[in-house]
């Protein structure tokens, strides 16, 4: 998914996000995945969607990673119990990584664990890295493999998020959403509908012909398949 809930949450108070959803959170991503094809729409005459809507993958250690892959670096939630040497699990918010075997030995102390680290910043639990060569059994702390931090487009990723977050409030009352929330999406469809006219444009990348290798001219746009 191109969108989390955790980008949603940066922006609409989580109990808030509840009420509008009554905690269903299929309904976020019905928003978000509306969002995404209405954008798509708006720009696949120029610029490459499929380029564009970087996919946020659950971090597996057993997983080939080509490079610009996105994740979301997690571990196991520590539940008291036997770990090994370079056992890795989620406390607290952040990742840690066993010293030494250990029984029922919280991650707090330091005789036994250790914060999974980047240059001496923390890595907190559900942190995202993207990948910048292809890796296989490569934890993100790696940093000639992962970098840390979200290569997706700002702007992209912004007017996804504002427009899922207006469609939220109109499922509820049309009538009723907030100020704040129909400026940002008219703000975004406006600019979009810029690009599809052709009489704006942004930094993203070009559609290319993936047969002749040649960039996508405005107004000469053939029939091709958009992924998803």
């Amino acid at each position: 998914m191109f969108i989390s809930i955790e980008d949603i949450k940066q922006v609409i108070k989580e109990a808030d996000l509840a009420i509008l959803t009554g905690g269903d959170n299929d309904i976020i991503f019905e928003k978000i995945n509306f969002s995404k094809k209405l954008i798509a729409s708006k720009i696949q005459h120029r610029y490459d969607p499929n380029q564009i809507f970087i996919d946020i993958n659950s971090w597996q250690y057993a997983k080939i990673y080509s490079s610009g892959n996105l994740v979301q670096y997690t571990e196991p939630a520590y539940v008291s119990g036997v770990y090994a040497k370079d056992d890795r699990v989620s406390y607290c918010g952040y990742i840690y990584k066993a010293l030494n075997s250990s029984k029922s030995i919280a991650p707090t102390d330091a005789d036994y664990w250790e914060r999974v680290q980047i240059d001496s910043v923390d890595i907190k639990d559900k942190s995202l890295f993207y990948c910048i060569k292809q890796a296989y059994e490569v934890y993100p702390d790696n940093t000639e493999i992962w970098t840390k931090g979200d290569n997706r487009d700002s702007l992209i990723k912004g007017y996804c998020i504002y427009i899922a977050i207006y469609e939220l409030f109109t499922r509820c009352n049309p009538r009723n959403v907030p100020e704040w929330a129909m400026q940002k999406r008219d703000e975004a469809v406006a600019h979009l509908d810029r690009i599809s006219k052709g009489t704006d444009t942004a930094d993203l990348p070009i559609y290319t012909d993936t047969d002749t290798g040649q960039t996508f001219v405005f107004g000469s746009e053939t029939s091709r398949e958009i992924l998803y």
